[in-house]
């Protein structure tokens, strides 16, 4: 009980008290826009509910991260976010729909997230002759 009638009394004290609406987003279509890549929030915002949105730009910039190496060069920069994008868009935008609701309302989104579930066919075998972006989303599935 002290633990309540502390929290209480330091909300007596407040002179103003405050409300943010959460804003919702729907996915956007690709997190890559020429040589422009949004990550984390700014491409997959999170709400509270379910605590992702940290891992989710940590999951971005690995992904980054084992994309753009040393070898890397400016003439295979849209190749490497085309990549990118094939292997987080789906992950991404399923784990942003479910931070919209609390915990014990996910199973309800089944028919919401069908769009963004894996599939095998991620990329041609041509666009992914190493299969780089089919081991990495299922590492991270």
């Amino acid at each position: 009980m002290n633990l309540i009638s502390g929290l209480t009394t330091r909300i007596r004290k407040a002179e103003t008290i405050k409300t943010w609406r959460l804003r919702n987003r729907n996915p956007i279509k690709s997190f890559a826009y020429g040589k422009t890549v949004l990550i984390g929030d700014a491409a997959h915002p999170n709400l509270p509910f379910n605590g992702q949105g940290g891992n989710q730009a940590l999951e971005d910039c690995a992904v980054l991260q084992r994309l753009f190496t040393a070898e890397t060069t400016k003439d295979t920069i849209l190749e490497k976010l085309k990549l990118f994008n094939t292997i987080r868009w789906k992950r991404a935008s399923r784990i942003q729909i479910s931070s919209g609701v609390p915990g014990s309302q996910v199973n309800d989104l089944t028919e919401r997230l069908k769009e963004y579930e894996e599939q095998d066919d991620l990329l041609p075998a041509e666009d992914d002759p190493d299969g780089l972006a089919k081991r990495w989303v299922g590492d991270l599935t």
